[in-house]
């Protein structure tokens, strides 16, 4: 689902004729790939509402990113762990703290500022947790950091 999403979005990119290059990555810890049965990533999940949560945070990528968009899928043990991670100009301070409700948005976004609420109420209802930071670097100095990541996690379904 999420490489045809980030196909799909490389279409939309197309469509903007921004030059923005998508980077797709899945990582496995190393104490999961010794047990290759596991290495297959199985969420219990509505699949068209999270299609929608990725769709959203894709497209804030899009908005906001400069050259690149990351997109990661991790196993963690009990979690699969999905992140997009551009990198723009990251999330300005004062929304930061109502990034997740309803109609939070800035004055330079298009948008309704509904995606991120709704993609919260999707991700929590699935019994997950959805989450957004401003990048960091290796010296920690914030003017120098680029970019913003979000992420969501969902529970793994044990079969």
């Amino acid at each position: 689902v999420i490489a045809y999403l980030t196909h799909e979005f490389q279409r939309e990119i197309k469509r903007t004729n921004k030059k923005l290059e998508v980077v797709f990555h899945i990582h496995i810890r190393e104490q999961d790939q010794q047990q290759k049965q596991q290495q297959k990533f199985v969420v219990k999940a509505d699949k068209n509402r999270i299609i929608q949560v990725i769709y959203n945070l894709l497209n804030n990528s899009l908005k906001f990113a400069e050259s690149k968009v990351y997109v990661t899928i991790e196993k963690d043990c009990n979690d699969a762990i999905v992140i997009v991670k551009d990198d723009g100009s990251g999330i300005d301070d004062k929304i930061m703290p109502r990034l997740f409700t309803r109609f939070a948005t800035t004055t330079s976004s298009q948008g309704t500022g509904l995606g991120l609420f709704i993609s919260k109420v999707i991700i929590e209802t699935h019994h997950g947790r959805i989450w957004a930071e401003n990048n960091s670097n290796s010296s920690n100095n914030i003017k120098e950091a680029k970019g913003a990541t979000f992420g969501f996690s969902l529970p793994l379904h044990v079969s």
